[in-house]
């Protein structure tokens, strides 16, 4: 059987599986106690039609859900192929692992300062790539369908400066996109050390180097 070629409109294979990730979140067997302890709660029964999802829309919006879902997130242990969910749920799992292989080699203020920044990090990672869209699932239920979880999920690239001096990184999984998380890192870095385009190394440079230092 010929295989048909992808459309133009066809989703990338990244999206393919962020939409199987979104799809299959609110029925992971850690999170449907979640999903159904806070319908129990605030008595929500998944809508079935489109009155019953208005219906849920205006009496139970999903922001105020927020910090429900979150606190209870972070009280899950993922699965193998998603365990790094675990580090990004209990910051401090990410903070003693820091501790264990790096307190030898880095200088305890400046490992500070790492720690500092993973929390906040952490925090934002979750609500924005987890909670949202299980909290909204929630209140909508099978009326909607699955929305694909942000990419950040899979592959990400951000600048931080915890030792005062800008660091880019970059982070994917094994569903990421090597090409485009190479261009993400790519823009993040041009972004976060803007240099003229004029700049180069001399072909020559170590001869140079040499005679500067003679």
């Amino acid at each position: 059987m010929t295989r048909r070629p992808p459309e133009p409109t066809d989703p990338s294979p990244l999206h393919r599986q962020l939409i199987a990730y979104g799809a299959c979140l609110p029925f992971l067997p850690p999170i449907r106690p979640i999903v159904a302890h806070i319908r129990q709660r605030h008595e929500i029964d998944p809508p079935s039609d489109r009155e019953t999802l208005a219906y849920n829309l205006k009496h139970h919006p999903p922001d105020p859900l927020l910090p429900q879902v979150l606190d209870a997130l972070r009280t899950v242990e993922w699965p193998a192929d998603i365990s790094f969910m675990n580090y990004v749920s209990r910051p401090e799992l990410a903070a003693a692992w820091l501790q264990h292989h790096f307190s030898e080699d880095l200088p305890p203020d400046l490992l500070d300062r790492l720690l500092a920044t993973i929390q906040p990090l952490c925090g934002f990672f979750l609500l924005k790539i987890v909670a949202n869209p299980l909290a909204r699932y929630i209140v909508v239920g099978p009326m909607e369908l699955p929305q694909p979880l942000p990419a950040d999920f899979v592959q990400t690239a951000f600048a931080i400066a915890p030792f005062g001096e800008p660091l880019v990184i970059a982070i994917a999984n094994h569903a990421a996109d090597p090409r485009q998380i190479a261009g993400e890192f790519t823009r993040t870095f041009h972004r976060t050390f803007p240099r003229p385009r004029t700049r180069r190394v001399p072909d020559q440079i170590a001869r140079d180097a040499w005679v500067w230092l003679t």
